[in-house]
């Protein structure tokens, strides 16, 4: 069931207008020298906001041992997929998971925008720890940046890891891994506070550019299990559509200790396929917060298509407890075995808890905002319905199944961020 929505080039107009300068607009053309880190920090050096740096064709792989920070507002553009491969060689953390990073760190200041596209990355350094400090890593305040055209592989942890407080797109982009995921979103610094606390107390913006888009991407993951297209928690806000992945999950407030679970997710016209693997049950898994999912493709052998989760319901997770009437920061309602849980899915914007020890140690009075899911169909028939074996997760109540969200519009296809399609330099003046 597709959705009327706003005209995309007003809504173009409008987002264009607030970043500081022309997304689409070319500065000076910085040639690298070579593929080499100290060449493309040269090129890099020699920028100003605007600019483009562009990094030759090395199809057998250069390697970057260390760390990459960029903090301007410039592109970074290869010669192409397969043409331009980066080998990230970074170390990934110990077992503390401390001394790590990944390959190129994007620490760019609103506002300021800016864009990596045409090239590759491929792992060669483990995380053994399992730290996902990612091969791309995306953080601070920026509101519009662009990943495309842009391929992970032989993944070593996750391809591209978000943090802090600052949204933007991934297109065009192919994953692929063993056991890895391909995008993790957080926004743990969301409006300037820690955790995700400033996401949870900010009021939903479902439709808007306010998130973290993943569209028209490919997720390969070898594994007989696999790891998932896309993670989320600490308040992260993302939207996923017209992609082919697997499966996808998410983080609640429970299992990550005090850092806080997923805020709100869009999730449509997407093909998950099943294909080979042997242990997946769900495509889709989601243990907290609300949004909508609708019109996706489901191939395969599913158990089900959308899981339901609350793992308060069974166990204490430091420092809220359990979801079972005696945690401070549950509604605790009677009769209710600890309902409204915090965070649970279903629950939205409430008062904003803060510090390390969260506080107020109290139910923070979060709305009622069920997650809607219509229109998706597994093996060419229609399946209206999602499982949770919660009994603080209820139909009609937390979640509404084969109804339209009232008052959803999705923003427009494709996101205002790709209207220039891919990357090119033809515009540009040399520097």
């Amino acid at each position: 069931m597709r959705r009327a929505i706003t005209s995309a080039f007003t809504v173009l107009g409008s987002f264009l207008s607030s970043v500081p300068f022309d997304v689409h607009a070319q500065g000076a053309v910085v040639h690298a020298a070579s593929c080499s880190p100290a060449d493309t920090e040269t090129a890099i050096g020699a920028t100003r906001d605007g600019d483009i740096v562009v990094i030759p064709s090395c199809p057998a792989g250069v390697s970057w041992p260390s760390t990459m920070t960029v903090t301007k507002g410039i592109t970074i553009q290869g010669a192409g997929i397969g043409r331009t491969v980066l080998l990230d060689g970074v170390f990934k953390g110990n077992a503390l998971c401390a001394g790590g990073g990944p390959m190129l760190r994007f620490l760019v200041a609103s506002p300021r925008t800016w864009r990596l596209t045409g090239l590759t990355v491929r792992g060669s350094a483990p995380d053994t720890a399992v730290c996902q400090s990612g091969h791309v890593h995306v953080s601070h305040t920026t509101k519009a940046w662009r990943i495309d055209h842009v391929r992970i592989e032989n993944q070593q942890t996750v391809g591209i890891r978000v943090t802090g407080d600052t949204w933007g797109l991934i297109d065009h982009a192919q994953f692929q891994g063993v056991h890895k995921n391909g995008v993790v979103v957080g926004h743990d610094a969301w409006g300037g506070h820690s955790y995700g606390d400033g996401s949870w107390s900010d009021p939903l913006s479902l439709g808007t550019e306010r998130a973290i888009y993943v569209e028209d991407c490919t997720f390969s993951d070898t594994h007989p299990v696999g790891a998932g297209a896309m993670d989320a928690l600490d308040g992260g806000r993302f939207v996923f559509r017209q992609n082919r992945a697997t499966f996808l999950a998410t983080h609640g407030t429970e299992s990550s200790g005090r850092r806080r679970g997923v805020r709100s997710y869009e999730i449509y016209n997407n093909t998950f396929d099943a294909e080979s693997l042997v242990a997946v049950y769900t495509a889709i898994n989601v243990r907290g917060g609300t949004g909508v999912i609708y019109d996706n493709t489901f191939a395969g052998d599913y158990g089900v298509i959308i899981n339901l989760q609350n793992f308060r319901d069974t166990a204490g997770y430091a420092p809220w407890g359990r979801c079972d009437g005696s945690s401070l920061y549950d509604q605790n309602q009677p009769g209710q075995r600890g309902y409204a849980c915090l965070d649970q899915i279903g629950r939205s914007t409430g008062t904003r808890l803060s510090g390390d020890a969260p506080a107020p140690a109290a139910w923070p009075n979060q709305a009622l905002e069920p997650l809607y899911q219509w229109g998706n169909v597994k093996n060419g028939v229609s399946n209206p319905t999602m499982s949770s074996h919660s009994p603080n997760i209820r139909a009609s109540r937390d979640y509404v199944d084969n109804v339209v969200k009232p008052g959803y519009t999705a923003l427009p296809y494709p996101h205002p961020l790709a209207a220039a399609g891919p990357s090119s330099v033809s515009d540009g003046h040399e520097r």
